[in-house]
């Protein structure tokens, strides 16, 4: 897998990625105004402070150690050949915490958004040495909404523990991915 960032010279950019694309290795972009034929994926409407922050959110996933683990090769089925992706993170507080961010998720997405996703990823972290153990009558949020989705949408989901964050909190992130897909 390669990730191409540029602020300029995308032309260059975009050559360097072609020449990744054309030899099968799941290429990445993040960056405005790519030649999307070089890209397996361009991220949708980001700006250069976010660019770490999305290459976390990419990679943590393949490089952490789940409960639901999710690997290289889920992500480039979520990926590949898509065109354009999105990834949205958002916290759940207290009681119906996995309720509230999956309310959060659930805002972002909109109809015309959801009738472009082809492919969803869905990571959910929790502190698993907290005080409040995550339950799987929390969980019914998430698979209520999983569930609620149109069929056509081929959905990946993975659970991790994360230290760093409180124990009364959860975080949801949504990787979304599809070729019509221009706005996240």
């Amino acid at each position: 897998m390669v990730i191409i960032v540029a602020k300029d010279n995308e032309d260059h950019a975009d050559s360097i990625a072609k020449t990744f694309h054309d030899a099968g290795v799941l290429t990445l972009g993040l960056l405005d105004n790519a030649d999307l034929d070089c890209y397996d994926s361009v991220v949708s409407e980001a700006s250069c402070t976010e660019t770490p922050d999305l290459i976390k959110a990419i990679l943590q996933p393949i490089v952490t150690q789940g409960m639901i683990a999710y690997d290289f090769n889920d992500l480039r089925a979520t990926l590949a050949d898509t065109k354009h992706f999105f990834i949205k993170a958002v916290t759940g507080y207290g009681e119906g915490r996995i309720a509230e961010a999956v309310d959060c998720i659930k805002g972002a997405l909109t109809s015309s958004i959801l009738n472009t996703v082809e492919q969803i990823s869905i990571f959910l972290y929790f502190n698993k040495n907290g005080q409040q153990p995550l339950t799987m009558q929390e969980m019914t949020a998430l698979t209520d909404f999983v569930s609620g989705l149109p069929e056509s949408i081929y959905v990946i989901w993975a659970v991790y523990p994360d230290e760093s964050i409180e124990d009364t909190e959860v975080k949801v992130s949504i990787l979304a991915a599809g070729k019509e897909l221009e706005n996240g």
